[in-house]
């Protein structure tokens, strides 16, 4: 039994997808191709009939792959969520502002599933005791690690420029404040023609609603261009990542004594 390796002519673009992941490839045109190429290494991960080894696998491990696929999956469906609220929001901006900034809000949200699912992924993929581990109370951290959890406690070596890069800390706070029901800090310019986010707040220490009081902004970025290089960051980030974890499977094999057919 061999494991699974991709062909010499894989193209990702014609990769058979299901139809979600279809339309974010395609009409989203989103480029996946460190996705897709994950994907097929580890053959969806969304079934453990994949998995062989000579013994009987673990329910712990089965369930271990399972959540990779699950986390994997929603990583691309974030994505995708992500590019909708991001063309949403800009072409809301001077239609309809509180469409406008709904979709921001949104965006962000996308943003930190997409940096969470990552993390867990991350986490699955690297630590051989990842299936079985628990927290002082007692809980599997395969079900609750996220992305500051994971960057805090479990960082690995080769992954800490990725993880810790400046603007991925900033969706960070970002997403965090949005999350916690933080007052959304936009200022509309230019007779409503623009929306303004005061920069600062992209690296808050304190909860917004903190720092907004009485609070005197030196400088501002558009809205719509904080969001595009935003994605465009997390674009790229998860393609980076995807690329150092595909390499990661092997390792996955060799540690539980498996392969992925």
């Amino acid at each position: 039994m061999t494991k699974r390796t991709l062909p010499n002519d894989f193209n990702y673009k014609k990769e058979i997808l299901d139809s979600y992941e279809t339309y974010v490839r395609d009409i989203l045109a989103m480029p996946i191709e460190q996705w897709v190429k994950f994907n097929y290494r580890v053959h969806s991960a969304d079934k453990v009939s994949v998995l062989f080894a000579q013994k009987i696998i673990p329910e712990e491990l089965q369930q271990t792959f399972l959540e990779i696929g699950r986390r994997h999956k929603e990583v691309l469906l974030s994505l995708g969520y992500a590019k909708i609220s991001l063309l949403e929001t800009q072409q809301n901006i001077q239609a309809d502002r509180f469409k406008c900034t709904k979709s921001a809000k949104e965006f962000y949200f996308h943003l930190g599933t997409i940096l969470d699912s990552l993390a867990r992924i991350t986490f699955l993929i690297n630590y051989a005791d990842a299936p079985t581990k628990r927290n002082l109370q007692g809980k599997l951290i395969r079900h609750f690690i996220d992305f500051s959890i994971f960057r805090n406690d479990y960082n690995l070596t080769g992954y800490r420029k990725l993880f810790n890069q400046k603007t991925i800390k900033e969706i960070e706070v970002l997403k965090n404040n949005f999350q916690q029901n933080e007052p959304s800090p936009f200022i509309f310019a230019d007779k409503g023609k623009e929306l303004l986010f005061p920069v600062s707040l992209r690296n808050a220490s304190k909860p917004w609603s903190v720092e907004l009081y009485n609070a005197r902004f030196r400088k501002y970025v558009s809205l719509s261009k904080m969001l595009e290089e935003d994605f465009n960051v997390i674009q790229n980030f998860q393609s980076a990542l995807y690329e150092k974890l595909f390499q990661e499977v092997d390792k996955f094999e060799k540690v539980h004594k498996l392969i992925i057919r």
